[in-house]
C-alpha cells in the first residue's frame, strides 16, 4: 500500500479546518511538520497554516511561535513578517512589533497588515493621539497632538509664554516633525530665550531615542520693565532672575535634560569655541539668535562649517516688512544670488507672517564670505531702531528706500 503523500495530508488538514474540525487538523498539521519525508515547502506550508488557524483562535502566543519559525526558515517571505509584526503585537510586544511591521514597509509599502499594525502598536504605546472620542464617537483630530510634553502645553496654552514670545506652537509642531523625520544625532540651536523652541528639538529627539541639542544664548536677565520682552513669569517655574534658569528649569521639568547642553553667550563665539575642542558635524540646526544682519551672518558662518552634507538650517522670522528683521531674509538672498550651487533653500510663508526658511546643504563647499556694505548695516541698524520705538510711519519709509 502506497504511503500518502504530505501535499495530500496537507490539503486534508485544510478541508478538516475549513469544517471546524480544529482538533484533528492541527494534529494532522503537526504530523506534517515533524514528518521527515515532508519538503521544505510543505512544510513551511503547515507552519504558516497552523500558525494562521492558531491566531484565528486567539492562541496568539502559540501562533507567533510557528510564524517565527517561518521567518527563521523564509526570512524574505514578507507576507509572513507582516503576520509575525500582527502576533507580536497581539502578545503585547508593541516595540517590536512595530520595528518588524517598518522592516515589512521598507520592501512592500503598501502592506495593509504591517501599516494596520503600527496603528495598533502606537495605541497600545499611547502614541495614537491622532483620534478622539466626541458626542459623534471618533473623529480625526485636525493637528496631531505632538510634541506630548506636559511643559510644552503648558507654555504653548499661557498666553505670556506662546506667540510672539516664543515661536508659535504650530511652528513649534513644523520643527518638531522636522527633527522627527531626519533623525539628526546632533542639533545646534541659536536663540533659546525661555526654551520653547529647544523643547520641541528635545522631545523629537527623545521620540526618536537618539540625538543631542546643543543651545547657544546670552540667557540675559529676566526685566522688571513692563512691556519688555524678558518681562517673563512661567506658568510652571514663576519668576526667575535669567532666562537661563528659566529655559534650564523648563528643559528639567519636561525630563529631557540629558539630551541638552546649554551654552551661555556670543552664540557665534561659543559655536566655534566649543566645536573646535569638540568636532563633530551637525545634521541640523535652528538659527532664531540674533536677527540684525551682522548676528545672522554671524551664526550662519559659525554653523556652516560645522553642516553635514545634506544638513539642514532652519530660520526663523525672514520676512523682513512683518518681524521687523532684515538678517535671516538677508541671509537668503545672499545665498541665492551668491551660493545656489552649494545652497538650496525654501522660504515658508507662515500663516503668522514671520517666515521660516528651510536651507539645505548641497555641495560640500563654503559658501562665499557675504560683506555687507556700509549702507546695508546702516539701513539695519535704522530698520530696528525705527521698528521698535514703534514708528510704523519711519519702518515704512525705512522699507521704500531699501526696496529702491
Amino acid at each position: 500500500m502506497a504511503a500518502i503523500k504530505p501535499e495530500q495530508n496537507l490539503d486534508d488538514a485544510l478541508t478538516l479546518i475549513q469544517k471546524g474540525a480544529y482538533e484533528e487538523g492541527e494534529r494532522l498539521l503537526g504530523e506534517i511538520i515533524q514528518d521527515d519525508a515532508s519538503g521544505n515547502e510543505v512544510r513551511l506550508a503547515a507552519l504558516g497554516h497552523r500558525g494562521y488557524m492558531r491566531m484565528g483562535l486567539g492562541r496568539f502566543a502559540e501562533a507567533l511561535a510557528d510564524y517565527e519559525e517561518v521567518c527563521r526558515l523564509q526570512p524574505d517571505d514578507s507576507a509572513s513578517r507582516s503576520i509575525k509584526a500582527r502576533l507580536l503585537a497581539d502578545n503585547g510586544n508593541a516595540r517590536d512589533a512595530i520595528i518588524e511591521a517598518a522592516e515589512v514597509l521598507r520592501s512592500n509599502p503598501k502592506d495593509r497588515m504591517a501599516m494596520a499594525t503600527i496603528r495598533k502598536a502606537q495605541g497600545m504605546l499611547g502614541l495614537d493621539k491622532y483620534v478622539e472620542e466626541g458626542e459623534g464617537g471618533r473623529r480625526a483630530l485636525d493637528i496631531p497632538e505632538v510634541p506630548r510634553n506636559r511643559v510644552i502645553q503648558a507654555l504653548e496654552e499661557d498666553p505670556n509664554s506662546s506667540f510672539p514670545t516664543s515661536i508659535h506652537p504650530e511652528l513649534g509642531r513644523l520643527i518638531y516633525t522636522i527633527v522627527r523625520a531626519i533623525k539628526p544625532t546632533l542639533v545646534v540651536e541659536t536663540g533659546s530665550f525661555i526654551g520653547y523652541s529647544s523643547l520641541c528639538i528635545l522631545q523629537a529627539l527623545e521620540d526618536n531615542d537618539a540625538g543631542h541639542l546643543h543651545c547657544f544664548d546670552l540667557f540675559c536677565e529676566v526685566s522688571d520693565e513692563p512691556g519688555a520682552i524678558t518681562n517673563y513669569t512661567s506658568p510652571i517655574l514663576g519668576r526667575r532672575k535669567t532666562l537661563g534658569e528659566l529655559a534650564r528649569g523648563h528643559i528639567e521639568e519636561a525630563g529631557l535634560s540629558h539630551r541638552v547642553t546649554m551654552h551661555a553667550g556670543d552664540s557665534s563665539t561659543k559655536i566655534r569655541e566649543y566645536f573646535q575642542q569638540n568636532p563633530a558635524k551637525v545634521q541640523l540646526a535652528f538659527i532664531d539668535g540674533d536677527h540684525t544682519i551682522e548676528g545672522a551672518l554671524k551664526d550662519w558662518f559659525a554653523v556652516e562649517k560645522l553642516l553635514e552634507d545634506d544638513g539642514l538650517v532652519i530660520l526663523h522670522d525672514t520676512i523682513a516688512e512683518v518681524c521687523g528683521w532684515r538678517g535671516p531674509r538677508y541671509l537668503l538672498q545672499e545665498l541665492g544670488e551668491k551660493a545656489a550651487t552649494q545652497y538650496q533653500w525654501v522660504n515658508f510663508p507662515t500663516f503668522d507672517k514671520l517666515g521660516l526658511a528651510v536651507i539645505q546643504k548641497r555641495q560640500p563647499i563654503p559658501s562665499p564670505r557675504f560683506k555687507p556694505s556700509f549702507f546695508e548695516l546702516l539701513a539695519d541698524q535704522m530698520f530696528v531702531m525705527g521698528f521698535w520705538s514703534g514708528s510704523r510711519e519711519l519702518r515704512n519709509q525705512i522699507m521704500k528706500r531699501l526696496r529702491s
